[in-house]
């Protein structure tokens, strides 16, 4: 009868897991389930509050009782065996807030809304708590149940003292930082699934915590007192591109976000604000806004970029806060400097503001990002010097992609080191050797001469042309081999068979150069 409540409970959707397919588990032992032997033959634990009288008598009591209550003997005995440890610890949602008596803790804290713990435990804890809530309290005593991750060593095998392969956590943080070991185990948890650990895998903790602490010096850096607390908001009509798609960005990662952490999808929670500080706010948003802050004669549009930087950077710090408390508060009191010291931790969370999410601006830089990436690849791989810059012509399809290009050209001129764009629509190929791109429905070309030594750079393409063909003979020898995929591990073959595509494309990238360079293959 007790299992019958908590079975209800599941299928009518009061009681929620997640991962959900723990639900199988948890209706399968109950399904099943058989009486409970709650007696066990330990020396420690509650004694089982049953005594025998020589009459014959045994009988249950609450205290130490003086006599039997059928003949009035006191040469009483108590049961030697104490009680199963989860027949105490099926009570604690209630007992250790009054019950029996009607508290006020009780009231509040009963029932609660989420409990975290192990699979391994579905039915000795988490199904006969829910039992044992239905069976004294009426209702279930928590409405989620969140599953955590195995934690595993990068060889598959659970963290164990007699392996030796359980790291000292204290040693970890020690090494790292406790936000740096928080924030690893969170990315490398998805819901349902094992995580597998090692103590370099923290470094991606660490490095972005000194991310965090370098963006944050850098605003902080150019952002006088009196701005810190983000008081100047400027009128949006007034926001350029870079501005108006950081803060659409920035909402649609406060709702993605407070999607996940409500359907306790901590890991997409952590990935999602971890790309967007990284790649969307430091690696492009900072770098855009840099000639604004550095510029004497814009004193306007640096306040301006100054109260974004700083804006995004607070909501950053509120959205981290949960995976890495400590650096978040102290970039927090940081920028609100003068504000009495008040924690992050009591600052309201961040809510979405959908009149700020911005689809144009998102696509517009979209496509300016595509060509700044172009520009760059191009760079590197005619190894053009860093101090060089080059000149760059794009063909347009439509006069809406050459307004885009000529509205925000200073963008690509900065990020892309360039010296002179020039862009339009049915525009000419340059005469000269030139590199090439094409990114979407526009054709990028950088004029080579006089940025590089050509003869050179043919002689080099040149040599890693021969280089990397002999590679892809050998390696394609290796996998037609019937005795090399005969003998070999699946996954020897695997790796070679890697190999041997990723030499082709680089091959295939290294004949294109030499083509931009005028030279026939």
């Amino acid at each position: 009868p007790l299992a019958a409540s908590a079975i209800e409970a599941i299928q009518s959707g009061r009681l929620r897991f997640f991962p959900q397919h723990w639900v199988k588990t948890y209706l399968h032992w109950l399904e099943n389930i058989k009486d409970w032997c709650i007696s066990r033959q330990l020396w420690w634990g509650h004694r089982v509050p049953i005594w025998y009288c020589r009459c014959g008598h045994r009988f249950a009591a609450r205290e130490d009782p003086l006599e039997c209550p059928r003949c009035g003997s006191k040469d009483l005995t108590q049961d030697e065996d104490v009680l199963d440890t989860w027949f105490s610890s099926w009570l604690w949602p209630f007992s250790t807030m009054g019950w029996p008596q009607d508290t006020p803790e009780l009231r509040t804290f009963y029932p609660t809304d989420a409990l975290v713990t192990a699979p391994d435990i579905i039915f000795l804890w988490v199904a006969r708590m829910v039992m044992a809530g239905y069976e004294f309290m009426g209702e279930c005593p928590f409405r989620d149940v969140y599953f955590t991750s195995l934690v595993r060593d990068v060889q598959g095998r659970k963290m164990s003292k007699s392996l030796g392969n359980s790291p000292d956590p204290t040693e970890v943080m020690k090494q790292f930082g406790a936000d740096a070991l928080r924030f690893t185990m969170t990315m490398l948890s998805p819901q349902g699934q094992d995580v597998y650990y090692s103590n370099e895998k923290v470094e991606l903790g660490r490095n972005f915590c000194n991310k965090i602490w370098n963006a944050a010096r850098f605003v902080l850096s150019n952002l006088p007192q009196r701005e810190r607390r983000g008081e100047r908001k400027p009128e949006r009509r007034d926001l350029k591109l870079a501005d108006r798609w950081i803060l659409s960005r920035m909402n649609r990662t406060v709702r993605s976000l407070t999607r996940f952490l409500r359907e306790y999808r901590f890991n997409d929670a952590a990935h999602t604000i971890y790309d967007f500080f990284w790649h969307e706010y430091c690696d492009w948003y900072l770098e855009l806004i840099k000639p604004r802050l550095y510029s004497p004669s814009t004193e306007v549009e640096r306040q301006r970029a100054q109260w974004l930087a700083a804006t995004v950077l607070r909501v950053s710090m509120q959205l981290l806060h949960p995976f890495m408390p400590f650096i978040t508060e102290e970039v927090w009191q940081r920028l609100n400097a003068g504000d009495g010291g008040t924690s992050i931790m009591v600052s309201p969370w961040p809510q979405c503001d959908e009149r700020l999410i911005d689809e144009a601006a998102e696509r517009d830089m979209s496509l300016l990002q595509e060509l700044i990436v172009a520009i760059r690849n191009i760079r590197a791989e005619m190894n053009i010097p860093p101090d060089r810059k080059a000149d760059v012509v794009v063909e347009v399809p439509d006069k809406e992609s050459l307004r885009l290009i000529q509205h925000n050209g200073t963008y690509i001129k900065n990020l892309a080191k360039v010296q002179n764009l020039h862009a339009g629509v049915e525009m000419n190929r340059p005469h000269q050797c030139c590199a090439t791109a094409v990114v979407r429905a526009m054709e990028v070309f950088v004029p080579l001469e006089g940025l590089i030594d050509l003869d050179r750079e043919r002689e080099r393409l040149q040599r890693e042309v021969k280089r990397v063909s002999e590679q892809v003979e050998r390696l394609s020898r290796r996998v037609q081999n019937a005795n090399f995929l005969k003998k070999a591990p699946p996954e020897v073959v695997k790796k070679e068979r890697q190999k041997h595509l990723d030499c082709q494309r680089n091959l295939e990238k290294l004949l294109v150069n030499l083509r931009a360079l005028g030279t026939d293959v």
